[in-house]
């Protein structure tokens, strides 16, 4: 294209040459008319060596409307609510450059320098929820979508007889002009951006938390004083770390922040927990390991993980002194694991400072979760299977395993293993006993819970050698713990009540009675579970 124009203001010169001018200013004309023929011809397809390329940019602007006039709503217990939009900002909008140059390597074209000019929009408003005082606001959805406040800056106002004015909307205001909104609940937005929401306010829903009986010193959420933290498995369930796993190069996925809070998903439970629950005093932290057996003598307890090949950052799960590569893979069902993994070593740590920074007292409750055909209680675990007397008593030794206190050592976030290759029951508990020591120490130990069908095995002098060894394991677990560490063990209620021999039929056995009155042992501890409620006759 460039050549075609040349060459045809080159002839045009020459026209004019024959037509009398002088060969000079033939020539002159010929140069001139080609250099101006290539200039334009660069420009035509190259644009000019600086230009400007603008984004669209709005007029005018329009907010979600606010009814004049409508009610305020009321919740009770947990509701999802729009509220309605009771202050708006003018929007701002702010001019972002960017500047690209190209060409000028070669070929004589010259650099183009262009210039991209973007306009963002921003707005500040407020949402007028319900009437308060409300408990906590949940999850937020932006044009039906899960959208995450902690990404931007907001301020919830639950509603209170005494709350001030926002500071934002008193700044734009005026001193003096600015109600506080006194007895309703709102959200204040402070710049949000605009421009994945089609430079508009979106449609936002807000998921209200409100107590039912807030004076009431008899509603439940009131007298709650202790409570049970589980699911116990998750490998990194409890960490206040948030941790991230690697699904690509560059490319990661959060495995413990699930919540539009902004931080790791038990710091956001315990939120919500305390606030629903503010005379909680006591956490029982349920952290689990996997039996493989319900035989005793041939059950391995091991930490287990979902996975064995996951990377994660900013740690690597360990646990019970192994790595990812050491531990016991749970099994799965309809392809995806049945349980989640052994809570990292890590994580427990962090949960029980957190926990402890709280005020609140914590007991660890190393639990047995049975990873076997059918995922049964890990109350049936006995040494049935054992030939005679001497080989049940033989199972049960097998079961409690050698492990020693001078086996464990802390290592930074973690405690290691160097003793016997067994996973046995006091490799678990011991490790646990260690950990709350790295972890500044703990208010209440549990030596496991609802081991049943050990409890009542007996030997041939009628004695309960899982008992003795439980007697055993206490002693060692307050040589780990100290003397301001209560320790018990979790019996099951129909261990509490007795049972009843093979041999002595119509008779009951409290072959507990031992446990509960060693020195080393602090208090009664049963597991019952009983119904909140019950509607029948009588």
């Amino acid at each position: 294209m460039t050549q075609l124009i040349v060459t045809a203001a080159s002839t045009a010169a020459s026209a004019v040459a024959k037509s009398g001018v002088g060969a000079f200013l033939a020539r002159t004309a010929a140069t001139t008319a080609g250099a101006y023929a290539a200039g334009y011809a660069q420009r035509v397809i190259f644009g000019p060596q600086k230009r400007t390329a603008e984004g669209p940019r709005l007029n005018s602007f329009s907010v979600q409307a606010a009814q004049e006039g409508a009610p305020v709503l009321r919740v009770y217990g947990r509701a999802r609510v729009s509220g309605q939009l009771i202050w708006a900002a003018n929007f701002r909008e702010t001019v972002s450059e960017a500047t690209e140059r190209s060409g000028g390597k070669g070929g004589g074209a010259p650099s183009a320098q262009t210039t991209y000019k973007e306009y963002l929009y921003s707005i500040s408003f407020a949402v007028g929820l319900c009437e308060g005082e409300i408990d906590r606001v949940g999850r937020v959805w932006a044009d039906g979508k899960p959208f995450d406040i902690s990404r931007h800056n907001v301020r919830i106002y639950r509603g209170t007889e005494t709350q001030t004015p926002d500071g934002l909307i008193e700044a734009v205001e005026g001193a003096g002009a600015t109600p506080g909104f006194r007895g309703l609940a709102y959200i204040v937005f402070e710049d949000l951006p605009l421009r994945d929401f089609g430079n508009r306010i979106p449609q936002l829903s807000f998921e209200v938390e409100k107590s039912l009986r807030r004076n009431d010193p008899d509603a439940l959420e009131n007298a709650l004083t202790a409570v049970s933290m589980i699911p116990g498995s998750g490998e990194f369930v409890y960490g206040t770390t948030p941790v991230a796993r690697e699904i690509g190069e560059g490319e990661t996925v959060s495995e413990n922040r699930h919540n539009t809070s902004g931080v790791a998903d038990f710091v956001a439970s315990l939120d919500a927990l305390m606030e629903n629950a503010p005379n909680l005093q006591h956490v029982s932290l349920v952290v689990s390991w996997f039996g493989t057996s319900l035989d005793a003598g041939a059950c391995a307890l091991r930490p287990g993980v979902s996975t064995l090949l996951k990377t994660t950052a900013p740690y690597a799960w360990r646990a019970g002194g192994v790595g990812r590569s050491g531990a016991h893979l749970v099994s799965t069902v309809d392809g995806a694991p049945a349980y989640g993994g052994t809570p990292a070593d890590r994580a427990v740590v962090e949960a029980i400072t957190e926990l402890k920074a709280r005020g609140l007292k914590v007991m660890v409750h190393p639990f047995i979760l049975m990873d076997v055909s059918g995922y049964p209680w890990r109350g049936r675990i006995d040494a049935a299977a054992a030939d005679g007397t001497g080989g049940a008593v033989n199972a049960v030794s097998q079961f409690f395993g050698t492990a020693a206190p001078s086996h464990f050592a802390a290592s930074l976030d973690t405690v290691d293993y160097a003793g016997p290759a067994e996973w046995s029951f006091r490799r678990m508990i011991l490790h646990y006993a260690h950990l709350c020591t790295l972890a500044g120490g703990v208010d209440a130990f549990l030596l496991g819970s609802e081991l049943r069908g050990l409890t009542t095995t007996r030997d041939g002098a009628g004695g309960y050698p899982a008992v003795a060894a439980m007697k055993a394991l206490a002693a060692d677990a307050r040589s780990v713990l100290g003397a301001g560490t209560e320790i018990s063990y979790g019996a099951d209620w129909s261990e509490y009540a007795g049972h009843q021999p093979p041999d002595q039929p119509g008779g009951l056995m409290f072959h507990l009675d031992d446990l509960w009155s060693d020195a080393n042992i602090d208090f009664v501890g049963i597991d019952n579970y009983m119904p909140l409620a019950d509607w029948r006759d009588g």
